[in-house]
């Protein structure tokens, strides 16, 4: 389907983290990875969607959302953390 496609054509855009490997989508279907970040907290959920399928800097995202721009940072920041987590931890169970 259309969103599965959207998805794997971005995946390659998924910020650095400091380890690559946390956050390698290989062996993760795209399913699970979409619902990975479906779950994220709304506020991370959004500065992540910005960033990686919308392509905005760090201020656009804070123009667009009201806020400032390091709270675009480290949101984006503690969201890779997340999916890396939980990328991580879909590995080890799977």
């Amino acid at each position: 389907d259309s969103a599965k496609m959207d998805f794997l054509r971005y995946a390659d855009k998924l910020p650095d983290v400091e380890d690559e490997q946390e956050m390698s989508l290989e062996g993760v279907p795209a399913e699970v990875v979409q619902e990975m970040i479906r779950s994220l907290p709304v506020g991370y959920r959004t500065v992540f969607n910005l960033f990686v399928f919308e392509g905005k800097s760090h201020r656009e995202i804070a123009q667009t959302l009201g806020i400032k721009e390091n709270s675009a940072s480290s949101q984006l920041h503690r969201a890779k953390a997340m999916l890396a987590h939980r990328l991580r931890e879909y590995r080890k169970s799977h």
